[in-house]
């Protein structure tokens, strides 16, 4: 994950004796010198930044762990016009907190990995401000990808073909087989023609989040609460 960092400074945690001492101007002096650093630059220290998300440009206030050594560097990086912005890595810093906080990542273990994993994909893309026809055509995959788990038997390459079958066998229900026939159509004008609107994308993200807890979650936790209830006999 890339960070685009404006501006860089200092930041060191006070306990709340510190901080009533500076409030009221009682130990001032001493306070600062436990900022004063004097070792040889790899002790761990805290800094934040003022930064923008290189893809959607939202800006963020980053607070990190580095070595003091690393945090030196980076901040006269960010001082330096000539050098220009800097883009941090996870080798060179370790972010504690990020504001406002990222979305969370929404998941079920009892979805299969791959679609986990690209679902996960999807969320991020939406979250970023990606190009709508990407995220689209991501959606599309995914829906394919699962109805491939539901029916791994059937070999026919057309998504249209699966999603009428799996309606006929009761699978999916007249609803579902609606909203999967509107995600095929736009993930093909997303491929095709590169369209796609933010809201669409939104609402297809939400729509596989049910579909999945539906056809994957659902099943799977009514088996664990029969097995639980018939071991209790």
């Amino acid at each position: 994950m890339d960070f685009e960092f404006k501006r860089v400074q200092d930041f060191t945690e006070r306990s709340a004796e510190e901080i009533s001492a500076i409030g009221t101007g009682t130990d001032r002096v001493s306070v600062a010198r436990r900022q004063i650093v004097t070792n040889d630059g790899n002790e761990e220290t805290q800094g934040f930044a003022y930064s923008q998300c290189p893809r959607c440009k939202y800006p963020a206030l980053i607070v990190y762990k580095s070595t003091r050594k690393d945090h030196l560097a980076i901040k006269s990086m960010t001082l330096d016009e000539d050098v220009g912005i800097l883009h941090g890595r996870t080798s060179q810093l370790t972010v504690s907190a990020l504001y406002p906080a990222s979305k969370t990542i929404e998941q079920d273990p009892f979805w299969p990995d791959g679609i986990r994993r690209k679902f996960a994909d999807a969320q991020k893309m939406l979250a970023q401000d990606i190009s709508p026809s990407i995220i689209l055509t991501t959606c599309g995959t995914l829906l394919e990808l699962a109805l491939k788990e539901l029916d791994p038997n059937d070999s026919s390459s057309s998504l249209y073909k699966r999603i009428e079958k799996l309606h006929g066998a009761g699978v999916i229900t007249s609803p579902i087989k609606d909203w999967a026939h509107d995600l095929r159509v736009d993930r093909n004008d997303a491929v095709h023609n590169g369209e796609g609107d933010k809201d669409s994308a939104a609402e297809y993200v939400e729509f596989l989040k049910m579909f999945f807890s539906m056809v994957f979650s659902l099943p799977k936790r009514i088996d664990e609460k029969r097995s639980a209830a018939n071991a209790t006999f």
